[in-house]
């Protein structure tokens, strides 16, 4: 508890602004404490588990929600080019993507904060590409091209999700 705050509750959004106020004030000393004690801590290979199953679970819910556009709509040919398309951009783009973020990982010490698991650029892109997805969805984009789109994007994210796998695997972290 922090010194003449014993009637704030340490689980209440109060206290939690109290300890961002004191962090900003320079007295970080007891902020940095209670901040620490809520940090979800994880090593390296969980940092790697979480990039694999994240980029996974996204490639596939691309793959799906776009194949099954071009699918049900019987557009196999632009399946097919999303799927050759997809496998590109995953060598060249993603692979490179993932092997820097596995790099950057691995450089990080044990017991870094869950949320590294992506620099902040890569969130800042991830969240832009969730807006870009949401305005996609809501306009008059073609559904063909939309269904062709996503399902590049999440073959791509799919196949390049491996190299993290790859590298969990072998227990190197």
């Amino acid at each position: 508890m922090l010194k003449g705050l014993s009637s704030v509750k340490e689980d209440g959004p109060l206290f939690f602004l109290l300890q961002a106020k004191l962090l900003r004030s320079g007295k970080s000393d007891q902020g940095r404490g209670v901040l620490r004690k809520f940090k979800p801590a994880v090593s390296r290979r969980t940092l790697l588990l979480t990039a694999a199953l994240f980029w996974t679970a996204v490639g596939a819910l691309l793959l799906f929600r776009g194949g099954w556009f071009l699918f049900m709509d019987q557009q196999y040919l632009v399946l097919a080019a999303g799927f050759v398309f997809g496998l590109v951009k995953g060598k060249m783009i993603f692979e490179r993507t993932a092997t820097k973020n596995i790099t950057r990982i691995m450089d990080k010490q044990e017991g870094v904060c869950l949320g590294a698991v992506f620099s902040f650029k890569a969130w800042g892109l991830i969240l832009l590409m969730i807006v870009m997805g949401r305005f996609l969805r809501t306009s008059d984009v073609s559904l063909l091209f939309y269904g062709f789109l996503v399902s590049a994007v999440g073959w791509g994210l799919l196949w390049s999700s491996r190299v993290f796998w790859l590298e969990w695997m072998s227990g190197r972290s």
